[in-house]
């Protein structure tokens, strides 16, 4: 691309892969490389992205190119003489101006402003805080719904019952209308849900406009009677007709189309007079309507005809303004109450200082768009001469309207300005991104005609031109000639306003030779989609693999997280390792559903159905030998016969004790670290653990130690929670399709094109017409307002393209290999279209309607080497303790310190046992006490062999399975003297008591055990046989009741 640098704006219309971040970075370079008056200071450029990532990007690329040619080698020689040919000077000044920018860089980095539009404007809006009444230290909210419920949970508590307010009326009235649409119940999730418009950047003005609005009963009450008087004249004219047909005494034979016509004429005269029940029902169908006129001009019943004709005129007249009339007086209480939020939200960002991050544009909009540039720079304390926007088809109406005034600016001053994007890869328009602006450039895209605005647009179109990438460097030949093909064939099916999208289509191939597709197209009805995606899959990574392709070669593109959730689920499932930000759900693992489900549990301890669900959670995941034997075990038969859960009975089956749901914690961090330890579950192994870890402790940072709030939060949010894990060579990468754009991979597989008719028939649309607001749908029966007919027709075209484009950007990829599946479903609306077009350049691929086509040659592969990372691996915290040169030991602490190794490990033996009742629970305490520091790492392997050495012990095992185990229970001996044995093991015909020693036999330790059978005699347990257990020595040792002569 050769750059008319006589005009200073430069749009830049690259499409894939053609090198659009190089020739931003090489234009970049040009201004500070140059020599003449041309040159530019790295402070005097602001270069502008669409994410963080991308800015990250782009800010690696100039420092690394600008590295290559201060101190590049002979590798980049080559690049050296482009740049001195591009600048217009020699190898040797390049070489000299690189060393001195990078060296300025370095040493005034923060004047290297390459940024995300979003941190420009929060820039600005700093330098404004005072216009805007903020406080310097102003926070920014990154959720909008977070503030959203903070305004309704605030006007739901200003609610006052006893004073009657006019929030308490509106609350009231937006209530009951609601539930006589019988609509959900629940105030605060339906305005929730309602008012999520609030937060949408496209309703600036109109919410601006909402704001002011006075509602008043007085207006509601005249819509009111207007309606009835419409319903009153609808009743005559009904009326009227029902006359007219029974005085013509006639029947289905008077009329053309007989029966048809003559049934729907009398379905329609004995419909409700409601004017807007009339107009769903009714039928008005075009074959009826010719057939009245056909009965006029046949002469047959033309009295009742003619006047039936007329009122069928009078619906179609009427239909409009009484579903406008409808919309006004169904709407007004939520209208009123969305005025009272958004109010509520600006309230909000004074006296909390919190703002938006989706609000940014506007506070910017309202301070500059109006302001001359030097007065912007003034309070932003520093000049830029030259702007580089970057993804510029997804930036907003207002983002572009913020920033016009300062390029403006600019070009007034013949300085060099750079814009680059794509429309189509504008797939952002859900977060206002609109790619007309694009498409309009060096023009203002100005649809309102708004004259200031015309007026800049005149002078951006005598300063800019217009360049188009064509060469492709990213896919093989043959995948650029298909996507040429395909997409040039599927223009014919776009919406017209969308094909100016497509306008610069075609690309010339600069990769590789080769490049291979493979699509599937299957409209068999009755297949089973998922099994047939899933074997396919399958397939073709063992396919790619066998051929030579390493696994992070290849990427596996969805359309929504969860379809990306279910292909990382089988692969995993198969084997294979998967990396991906948007699979792999925290909520997917059971470990993490078992800890929630605990969390909810303690929240509400008496609620049966979570300590059910816990229960059966813990037995499935922990104890999984026998699981539904012993949860059955938790279930008692009362004398009813009827069932109930027993926490007792569960918490006798388990390794739980009954307090566990009381324990206090300082915050959720810890309450989650210490239920691990508790179950025994190492959060340094599970990712997903860890994961749920760093989201409680993000949760304390923000909102504290609230655990129901916790639980809400996650519950609301658990969709969006992935593991995140480091890229490998080992791991197939999985992706949204939106996230792949800018990307590349060698292997591309798409297992389900299902990115058509995706809209959403519950999203809420706020238009002004007639100066009233109203809320649509754009449902069918809506579009009857010719208003709402033209923007549903706009909005249905826009989502055909924004499906179109994301069709774009996961089919331009691959470099070596595109695979894909489209089977027929009931959103796929566009499937034949799709078939059409494949179909028709590919005939030879159908058979019977089944499409396999497999198209070009697969390129060699050469592997993608890829940079050596030292990924962070978390270790246990015990691994790392330290102690402080001085500390305050408590008494036990004092007490462990004066024992003997071989002490200290009959201690912990004893401390295993006692929470013991088979071997396998006994070597699970050992971890838990290994995680928790009350067992010594140093002792692990001798407690693993004297643990393996008493449970060989026969005698043990079966009195260990003869009854239910009772540990360091308290036995009263008389007022003063309390006894409490290692452990007790009672069943229906004995009872057992254990003790547990380390060392030589002694007379004392029997004694001891004497002691307690002695109590439990007294107390009346019955056939009571007592034991000594010495670790590592005698083994199990049984003791004689004590002869009464002795006490």
């Amino acid at each position: 691309m050769n750059s008319d640098v006589s005009k200073p704006f430069l749009i830049v219309n690259a499409s894939a892969g053609s090198g659009k971040t190089y020739n931003l970075v090489r234009n970049y370079l040009r201004l500070l490389l140059s020599e003449n008056d041309d040159r530019a200071e790295i402070s005097q450029i602001m270069a502008m992205t669409f994410t963080n990532k991308a800015s990250i990007e782009m800010k690696s690329r100039i420092m690394s190119d600008l590295n290559k040619l201060a101190n590049g080698k002979d590798d980049t020689h080559a690049y050296l003489e482009e740049i001195a040919g591009f600048v217009g000077t020699t190898s040797a000044s390049i070489r000299k101006r690189a060393r001195i920018v990078l060296r300025k860089i370095l040493h005034q980095y923060e004047d290297f402003n390459v940024m995300t539009i979003d941190k420009f404007n929060l820039k600005l809006i700093r330098s404004f805080a005072r216009d805007l009444d903020l406080p310097e230290s102003f926070e920014i909210s990154l959720d909008d719904t977070l503030i959203l419920e903070k305004a309704i949970d605030e006007l739901l508590s200003n609610i006052d019952a006893k004073n009657q307010t006019k929030l308490y009326q509106l609350a009231l009235n937006f209530a009951k209308s609601n539930l006589e649409e019988e609509n959900d119940w629940n105030l605060k999730k339906i305005l929730l849900s309602r008012a999520k418009v609030l937060t949408n950047e496209g309703y600036f003005q109109i919410i601006k406009t909402l704001s002011k609005t006075d509602f008043n009963n007085e207006q509601l009450n005249l819509w009111k009677l207007q309606f009835k008087a419409e319903k009153e004249e609808l009743v005559i004219r009904l009326n009227a007709l029902n006359r007219l047909l029974l005085e013509a005494g006639a029947d289905a034979n008077a009329f053309a189309g007989k029966s048809v016509t003559f049934n729907a004429i009398t379905f329609n005269l004995k419909l409700s007079p409601e004017p807007i029940l009339f107009l769903k029902e009714s039928k008005r169908t075009d074959a009826n309507l010719k057939n009245i006129l056909k009965t006029i001009e046949e002469g047959k019943e033309t009295q009742f005809s003619s006047a039936y004709l007329k009122f069928l005129e009078f619906i179609t007249e009427k239909g409009p303004a009484w579903i406008e009339l409808d919309f006004k007086i169904q709407q007004f209480h939520l209208l009123s109450i969305l005025k009272e939020l958004a109010l509520s939200m600006d309230d909000i960002r004074n006296k909390e200082s919190i703002i938006r991050v989706s609000e940014f544009n506007k506070l910017v909009a309202e301070l500059v768009q109006n302001e001359d540039a030097p007065f912007i720079y003034e309070r932003l304390g520093s000049r830029f001469n030259h702007f580089f926007l970057d993804e510029f088809q997804d930036t907003s109406r207002l983002q572009w309207l913020n920033i016009v005034p300062l390029i403006h600016n600019s070009l007034g001053g013949n300085y060099f300005n750079f814009i680059v994007g794509d429309p189509k890869q504008s797939i952002y328009r859900f977060k206002n991104g609109v790619a007309e602006q694009f498409i309009a450039l060096p023009e203002i895209y100005n649809p309102e005609e708004e004259p200031s605005i015309k007026l800049r647009s005149q002078f951006f179109q005598k300063m800019g031109t217009v360049e188009g990438l064509e060469d492709n460097w990213r896919s093989a030949e043959e995948i650029v000639h298909f996507n040429n093909r395909f997409f040039e064939e599927l223009m014919q099916f776009m919406p017209e306003s969308g094909q100016e999208f497509y306008k610069h289509l075609k690309q010339h191939p600069k990769g590789k030779k080769g490049g291979y597709v493979e699509l599937i197209l299957n409209p068999q009805k009755d297949l089973d989609t998922t099994k047939f995606t899933n074997s396919q899959l399958l397939k073709w990574v063992q396919q790619c693999i066998a051929d030579g392709y390493k696994p992070h070669e290849i990427c596996v593109l969805g359309r929504k997280k969860r379809d990306c959730n279910q292909y990382a689920n089988f692969l995993k499932s198969r084997g294979y390792q998967i990396v991906s930000s948007d699979s792999l759900l925290v909520n997917s693992d059971q470990f993490v559903q078992l800890t929630i489900c605990y969390c909810k549990w303690k929240v509400n301890r008496f609620d049966f159905q979570r300590a059910m669900q816990f229960a059966y959670f813990y037995f499935e995941i922990l104890e999984k030998k026998d699981a539904f034997e012993t949860y059955g075990a938790c279930f008692r038969i009362d004398s009813d016969s009827k069932v109930y859960f027993s926490e007792q009975l569960f918490f006798e089956n388990s390794r739980l004790d009954a307090d566990f749901l009381d324990a206090s914690f300082q915050n959720i961090y810890s309450l989650l670290v210490d239920f691990f330890m508790l179950v025994g579950l190492d959060s340094i192994e599970n990712t997903y653990l860890q994961q749920l870890l760093d989201l409680a402790y993000q949760f304390d940072m923000s909102n504290g130690p609230d655990l129901m709030e916790f639980i809400n939060y996650y519950e609301k949010n658990r969709s969006k929670f992935s593991v995140q894990l480091s890229e490998n060579e080992q791991a197939i990468q999985i992706m949204t399709a939106h996230k792949s754009k800018g990307l590349e991979f060698p292997v591309v597989i798409i297992p389900s094109f299902n990115f058509f008719n995706e809209g959403n028939n519950n999203d809420s649309y706020l238009m002004e017409i007639n100066d009233h607001i109203i809320e649509t749908k754009m449902s069918k029966f809506e579009t009857a307002i010719p208003a709402i007919q033209v923007e549903a027709e706009k909005e249905d075209a826009a989502q055909k393209m924004d499906a179109i484009n994301l069709l774009y950007v996961a089919f331009t990829r691959p470099q070596d290999r595109l695979y894909g599946i489209n089977l027929k479903g009931t959103r796929n609306s566009f499937y034949d279209k799709f078939n059409t077009v494949l179909t028709h350049l590919f005939p030879d691929a159908s058979e019977e309607g089944i499409l396999h086509l497999k198209f070009g040659k697969a390129p060699e592969i050469k592997h993608h080497s890829r940079k050596n990372t030292t990924n962070y691996h978390p270790q246990s915290i015990r691994n790392f303790l330290w102690f402080p040169e001085i500390s305050i030991q408590s008494t036990r602490e004092q007490e462990e310190d004066r024992l003997t190794a071989e002490q200290r490990i009959g201690k912990q033996f004893h401390f295993i046992m006692e929470k013991s009742h088979s071997e396998e629970t006994a070597f699970a305490a050992l971890k838990v006490g290994l995680l928790k520091g009350e067992i010594e790492q140093d002792f692990e392997a001798l407690l693993v062999e004297l643990l393996k050495e008493a449970f060989a012990n026969t005698l043990l095992v079966s009195l260990f399975e003869g009854g239910k185990h009772l540990n360091e229970r308290t036995l009263i001996f008389d007022s003063k003297t309390r006894l409490r044995p290692d452990k007790l093991i009672v069943s229906d015909r004995q009872t057992v008591v254990i003790d547990f020693k380390t060392g030589e036999k002694s007379a004392k330790h029997e004694k001891q055990v004497q002691g307690y059978m002695t109590v439990l005699g007294q107390i009346g347990m019955a056939n009571i046989k007592g034991y000594l257990y010495y670790s590592g020595g005698l083994g199990l040792v049984e003791v004689k009741p004590m002869n009464l002569l002795d006490l």
